[in-house]
């Protein structure tokens, strides 16, 4: 998941820029409860080829030959009624896990370099994913969310979608005013609400729908560093799609 997975999906399966490269690799891990975490993690530093990172939280590891960070995000039986987990012991630390599920079930096997399988979260699961780590992180990392997201709707009608739309969406096509950046982001919205319930459509509703006000502040548009307006008006159709 990630910027990592970010990569796979965006600038090696389709050749898009993504501007930045990713320094890190998050893994999401799916879990039954705390301690079956706690023994995948302890036995990756036991096998050798990992360690700890001083000062670092108890996920984030060190791939030992690489010097690579390594962030395990655990989901699954840990996942409290709201949509997240709070790290053990005191729970003071809290994260957000809206899209992990989704994300889990909208895999897609890669084949990385040295033929290693894994799965990767389609383009839909990644930016659901992305909308609920900027809500979380909007404020403590500024900045770090917001340009992949809006990175997500500005490309989506060019990760080899076009045909799809003709055959599945032709109303996209048949807009008076039609954008072909606009209508890939409402493409990408429909996508992403296959994968969602009604109430985590709603959730993400209640983040997005602010930031596509005018008279709001714009922060997820102005920390995209993309066009203002245009990062709005994207916002605003995806919110236009989940409505529906």
């Amino acid at each position: 998941m990630g910027a990592a997975a970010r990569d796979i999906m965006l600038a090696h399966a389709h050749g898009i820029d993504v501007r930045r490269r990713t320094e890190d690799v998050d893994f999401a891990v799916m879990v039954k409860d705390w301690p079956q975490f706690e023994s995948l993690r302890n036995n990756l530093i036991l096998g050798g080829e990992f360690s700890t990172r001083p000062g670092a939280a108890a996920h984030k590891l060190c791939h030992r030959k690489s010097g690579l960070p390594l962030d395990l995000v655990p989901f699954g039986g840990i996942e409290r009624n709201d949509r997240t987990i709070a790290w053990p012991p005191d729970g003071g630390t809290v994260l957000g896990c809206l899209g992990m599920r989704e994300a889990f079930a909208a895999t897609q096997w890669v084949r990385l370099p040295e033929c290693s399988p894994t799965r990767v979260p389609s383009i839909a699961a990644l930016t659901i994913l992305k909308i609920a780590a900027w809500e979380d992180r909007k404020l403590s990392l500024p900045g770090k969310d917001a340009p992949d997201l809006i990175l997500y709707l500005r490309s989506y009608m060019d990760c080899n979608n076009i045909d799809r739309v003709g055959d599945l969406h032709p109303d996209l096509f048949d807009a008076v005013d039609y954008d072909h950046i606009e209508a890939g982001a409402r493409l990408l919205a429909r996508d992403m609400a296959d994968l969602l319930d009604e109430p985590a459509i709603e959730l993400l509703l209640k983040i997005l729908a602010p930031e596509a006000d005018e008279r709001g502040t714009l922060l997820l548009a102005h920390q995209s560093r993309f066009d203002l307006e245009q990062a709005r008006r994207l916002i605003e159709v995806v919110c236009d799609e989940l409505t529906h």
